[in-house]
């Protein structure tokens, strides 16, 4: 039987070497602090060396032991804020992204959000609102860029994907 050539099994064992310190990924963690950018946190962990904060599970929520009530705010949208029990174990990723103890009613007291009365607001005297100058068509600006077919050169410039052609319009690129 024939012997693999020195050259081919060194390559294959580096190749081999590399592929498993590729695999593995970052680096090794004391597994004693969450790491805010380990793969397994899904960057919900915090800095290494925060300590979770836990909520008291002094029954808060004496219903469900081992959960707490939260007032969850969905991140870009605040108006969507509602009532959640989750365990207390979850309480820390809440809270790094603004999420409060309590039911969301908690701060007005169990009241009914002001409406207003009902009437209509002064609208000023029965004038018309001011719309602006009036007569004159309001400047927007220079386009942001020209499309197909527009003139194009030192005033304009192309949309991307175009390029300004020798007649001075904007033309695809092709190629």
């Amino acid at each position: 039987m024939r012997s693999l050539n020195p050259v081919f099994s060194s390559a294959v064992v580096m190749a081999l070497c590399s592929l498993l310190a590729g695999g593995c990924g970052g680096s090794p963690s004391d597994g004693e602090s969450p790491d805010m950018h380990a793969p397994q946190s899904g960057g919900l962990g915090g800095k290494a060396g925060d300590e979770p904060t836990y909520p008291d599970d002094d029954g808060d929520d004496d219903a469900t032991p081992g959960k707490v009530t939260i007032c969850h705010i969905p991140p870009g949208n605040p108006a969507n804020a509602h009532t959640l029990s989750v365990s207390t174990s979850a309480w820390p990723a809440h809270a790094r992204h603004g999420d409060t103890l309590g039911p969301c009613d908690a701060g007005t007291g169990g009241e009914e959000p002001d409406a207003g009365t009902g009437e209509e607001p002064d609208a000023g005297g029965g004038e018309e609102p001011d719309a602006g100058t009036g007569g004159e068509e309001p400047d927007a600006g220079a386009p942001v860029c020209a499309p197909i077919g527009e003139a194009c050169g030192e005033s304009a410039a192309c949309c991307f994907g175009l390029t300004c052609g020798e007649d001075n319009t904007c033309d695809p690129i092709i190629g």
